[in-house]
């Protein structure tokens, strides 16, 4: 989680260091600017993480709660986390849900979406859709299922 540090002066920004947010939290990151010469209480921003490939400038607030999200819930494992950013979710939108594997195949997908529903309930779901496509779209629409290029991720609780 290499985060790209940026102090900002007078209306302009300036690239400060790439730190790793896994390593050293907003204090140790303030008491070194400190040790260059630049004031504590500097504004600074979080200008994305260059190793998730997400360009988001983030709050250290919003860095903390994805760390915790990252070794918490997602087990060090950032796919998802990356993915939710790179297509432009907001921090708080993706710490407030929690998306498993599913499957490579859509077939199997929906399967473990719909295993829970009683036959009447499944019938209404395809009836309403009309089409296979459209049932894959209203899943897809309503975030229940997220299509990633490595595989589907179902919505859990």
């Amino acid at each position: 989680m290499i985060g790209t540090i940026r102090i900002i002066q007078n209306g302009n920004s300036k690239e400060l260091a790439q730190v790793d947010l896994l390593r050293f939290g907003e204090e140790a990151i303030r008491q070194r600017l400190v040790d260059k010469g630049y004031s504590y209480n500097s504004e600074l921003v979080v200008a994305g993480i260059s190793d998730w490939n997400v360009d988001t400038n983030l709050t250290f607030l919003e860095v903390k709660l994805l760390k915790m999200c990252y070794e918490e819930l997602y087990n060090y494992d950032e796919y998802i986390l990356a993915f939710l950013l790179q297509h432009h979710w907001q921090v708080s939108d993706v710490i407030s849900v929690y998306y498993k594997f599913a499957s490579k195949n859509e077939v199997e997908a929906v399967s473990l979406l719909l295993k829970d529903l009683d036959k009447i309930e499944v019938i209404r779901t395809f009836y309403q859709a009309n089409t296979w496509a459209n049932c894959m779209q209203a899943y897809l629409s309503s975030g229940e299922l997220l299509n990633t290029p490595n595989g589907f991720y179902r919505k859990v609780g």
